[in-house]
Formats: C-alpha cells, sequence, structure tokens
C-alpha cells in the first residue's frame, strides 16, 4: 500500500549515514555562527554582531533554497530572515515574561 500509494522506494543504508552526517554538520555550523562572537567581544557588541551574522546566514540559506528548488531569491531570504529572528524574539518574549 505504501508504495502503491505513496511510491515510497527503499533507502540504502550508505544514504543514510551520508544524510545523518550532512545533518549533524550543519546543524553544528548553524548553532556555532551566533556565538562565535561572544567569545571575544563584550556582550553587547557580541549580541549585536551575532544578530547581523544570523541574519546575514538566514538570508543566505533563503536565497540558496530558492536558487536550487524555486521562488525570488529576495523573498526567499527575506522570508527565512523573517521567520528565524522572529522565532527567536517569541523566544526572548516567553523568556522574559517567565512563561
Amino acid at each position: 500500500m505504501m508504495d502503491k500509494d505513496l511510491h515510497l522506494q527503499p533507502v540504502g543504508t550508505a544514504d543514510i549515514l551520508r544524510a545523518s552526517v550532512v545533518i549533524t554538520v550543519a546543524t553544528l555550523i548553524g548553532h556555532l555562527i551566533p556565538l562565535v562572537p561572544f567569545l571575544w567581544l563584550t556582550r553587547t557588541l557580541a549580541l549585536v554582531l551575532a544578530i547581523i551574522l544570523s541574519a546575514r546566514v538566514l538570508f543566505g540559506v533563503g536565497m540558496y533554497s530558492a536558487l536550487t528548488l524555486v521562488g525570488g531569491w529576495r523573498k526567499n531570504g527575506l522570508k527565512m530572515v523573517v521567520i528565524g529572528l522572529g522565532a527567536a524574539a517569541v523566544g526572548r518574549l516567553f523568556h522574559a515574561i517567565g512563561a
């Protein structure tokens, strides 16, 4: 039924391993980008730089997805920035109100 309705195909073990390594490395890099400024700069300057770096990287990811898949690169880049920084703002808001 799964093959007939969803047209799913078996996935090889090598593909699963490669995908898991790529996802792990991308996640580590993505988490390190906003943290690196805090290693060398004062707290306020590091925070501003972390936000700027995060926005630039998010825009780049959105632009890349538009170029490799479908859509306008400006629109997708801006959408990714709004979603990423918006999620951070909502998290900060919930932290501030103690929820």
